[in-house]
């Protein structure tokens, strides 16, 4: 599909921002605070969703863990397709009518439109088996965050739990970000500093392009109306069942890594 230009609504010139810090108790629901959905519609957003997909597959994100989430979003206008059509190879294919090739080339769908701006998440992992020591330091970390505690004070905090622990308390912190420019987030203060600043770092020509709008080819203009397009809801149907099989083997797959390195405590 081609289009005449890509372009933004008129006027529509700020960003939509928004900035959290939650504690989160199973993976199923950190997957979707970082925007990664076992619906058919997050199989579709593209290489952004691709890419948290991997990052939380590379992470031991395990039901024995409590997380705290600090997530900034930022989307600016949304950009546009103005003007699609089916390009000259596309509209061969159609003439000729050869669904099965059109399809091998171009899939089911197309790209109407791109969702710019960015996303950052820290996220504080704290694993162990007593719930009680993994609140506690929850709520130390949102402390934290709200400006109550200092970076040193949580570490400090950090280190006497994990001392004490007779859970074998563990922390560990994750930062993901797609877009900006800058220095790697070591401590509270830069991930405190990346939030802040993150709108600005992704604003206007440094606005990282992160999910994509798909459109069913039916609604262009075809040339040859007698071209039946695959019916695409089976393979949406498939595609979520599997997401969701795939999400509940990771969890699964972490969770016997935990158990396996503190088996004295699951004898």
């Amino acid at each position: 599909v081609m289009g005449a230009a890509v372009s933004a609504i008129q006027g529509a010139g700020g960003q939509q921002v928004t900035i959290d810090c939650t504690t989160i108790q199973d993976v199923e629901t950190l997957h979707k605070s970082l925007g990664i959905s076992v619906d058919a519609a997050g199989s579709y957003m593209g290489f952004s969703a691709s890419a948290k997909v991997d990052y939380a597959s590379s992470c031991d994100f395990s039901s024995f863990s409590t997380y705290v989430v600090v997530r900034v979003s930022v989307q600016d206008a949304f950009e546009s397709l103005d003007s699609p059509v089916f390009s000259p190879d596309a509209a061969e294919l159609l003439v000729n009518n050869n669904p099965d090739r059109f399809r091998q080339r171009f899939g089911d769908t197309f790209i109407a439109g791109l969702r710019k701006g960015g996303e950052f998440f820290a996220i504080y992992q704290i694993t162990g088996s007593d719930s009680t020591e993994k609140e506690s330091l929850a709520v130390k970390v949102h402390a934290a965050f709200n400006g109550g505690l200092s970076s040193a004070e949580l570490n400090t905090s950090i280190n006497t739990a994990s001392s004490d622990s007779k859970s074998h308390l563990e922390i560990h912190v994750h930062v993901f970000r797609q877009g900006a420019i800058s220095t790697a987030d070591l401590n509270l203060e830069d991930i405190m500093k990346t939030a802040r600043d993150f709108p600005i770092s992704v604003a206007g020509d440094k606005a990282f392009a992160y999910a994509v709008m798909l459109q069913d080819y039916d609604s262009l203009k075809n040339p040859n109306d007698k071209f039946i397009f695959l019916d695409i809801q089976n393979r949406q149907d498939v595609l979520e069942d599997l997401a969701k099989k795939r999400f509940e083997f990771l969890t699964l797959r972490d969770d016997f890594k935990y158990i396996l390195s503190h088996i004295e405590d699951f004898q």
